[in-house]
């Protein structure tokens, strides 16, 4: 494990009730995507586990395998003194990469999330679209069909503090801009709240028109930080992305897809890589080409080749 390796937290009783629920459908013959996609996650991730309740590992061998109390991979939360459960749990959010807990509701889940800018999961939605988070199924998009970010984005796309968006071609027009990456910032806006900072990397030097159009569209709401990177020079490996905290969505055509009547007007196969995949190379790869996009906007800021 390294420093650039995500680190997750669990509670046991989030841990038991998936175990529950896996071997559950088992018994029952019942496939599932999405509870097979996490444990795969489970199996190849690194974390710390609240001990809310006693895991009982005899009774799953899933529990024995990942739950190691010295080992390497998960080890024991510690709670600091007079301290509740909830408490924390609350405490772990801004500390770990994502959190799991079940006991935390939807509605208390979408506000600490608009909060933190992480990702906090319960069973029930590792039930019901890990497959997809996990990179799995992402849907092509073909010339001819009708598009929306929002749809789009919303079976795989969870909270982040910065997103960065690559691609030399999207601001070669303003029509480019309204059709696709404006749709695409109120998807983010609506998907997870997001508060963060968007760094645009693209080649057109029109950021002051560009500056003044999110001001129209988006107003006193626009309540993150924008900063628009002019390079000539964008790397090969870097075209076309959309790179996040946790999630890395290549575009092979480009973010410029969609026409005035909202229809895609060429085939691509969208890719993402994740770090919920349970796919160390896909963990590797994010972690290395998000930190070297990182690099790059920092580089091109500090030489003056940017708007904020």
């Amino acid at each position: 494990m390294t420093s650039q390796t995500p680190v997750f937290f669990f509670t046991a009783t989030f841990l038991h009730a998936f175990a529950q629920k896996y071997y559950d459908a088992l018994a029952n013959a019942q496939e599932s995507k999405h509870l097979d996609a996490f444990k795969q996650f489970l199996y190849n991730s690194y974390g710390s586990v609240l001990l809310d309740r006693e895991l009982k590992l005899a009774d799953y061998p899933m529990l024995r395998r990942v739950f190691r109390s010295d080992g390497p991979q998960y080890s024991v939360y510690t709670m600091e003194e007079d301290t509740s459960y909830l408490d924390s749990e609350l405490q772990a959010i801004d500390k770990f990469t994502a959190s799991f807990s079940d006991r935390l509701s939807g509605s208390q889940i979408t506000a600490l999330e608009s909060q933190f800018q992480r990702p906090l999961f319960n069973l029930e939605r590792v039930e019901q679209g890990w497959h997809y988070l996990a990179g799995h199924d992402t849907k092509t998009l073909a010339e001819g069909s009708e598009h929306d970010w929002e749809s789009f984005l919303g079976p795989f796309l969870v909270p982040t503090s910065q997103v960065i968006l690559c691609d030399g071609y999207l601001s070669t027009n303003l029509s480019k801009v309204r059709r696709n990456l404006i749709p695409l910032i109120h998807a983010l806006k609506s998907l997870v709240q997001f508060q963060g900072q968007i760094v645009l990397i693209s080649t057109k030097p029109a950021f002051g028109d560009l500056r003044q159009l999110f001001q129209d569209e988006f107003g006193d709401s626009l309540n993150f930080q924008l900063v628009l990177v002019e390079s000539t020079s964008i790397k090969v490996e870097h075209d076309r992305r959309l790179v996040t905290d946790s999630q890395l969505l290549n575009i092979p055509t480009g973010f410029d897809i969609v026409n005035d009547r909202g229809i895609v007007t060429r085939n691509t196969e969208p890719r993402l890589i994740s770090i919920f995949s349970g796919d160390k190379n896909q963990v590797a790869t994010h972690s290395r080409l998000r930190s070297s996009l990182i690099e790059d906007a920092n580089k091109l800021i500090a030489r003056g080749a940017a708007s904020g």
